[in-house]
């Protein structure tokens, strides 16, 4: 995977400094997302952030390989 992880953990999020941070650490070559874990989430709970065209390839991927189930 080339994605660049921007990881927060915090009580308030500015989303989109978070995400303008991950999309410089990314350059060309990675894809930017945001992973925060909010206080009060389960300590395994995270919202995921990534762009609408990483998450559409996502989705086309994951319908060309029906056998993948996590």
């Amino acid at each position: 995977l080339n994605f660049n992880f921007e990881v927060k953990a915090v009580k308030k999020l500015n989303l989109q400094k978070a995400w303008r941070q991950s999309v410089t650490a990314a350059g060309v070559y990675n894809t930017p997302s945001v992973v925060v874990h909010f206080d009060g989430f389960a300590i395994n709970q995270f919202l995921v952030v990534i762009d609408n065209h990483t998450f559409i390839d996502l989705l086309k991927n994951k319908c060309k390989n029906p056998e993948i189930h996590e």
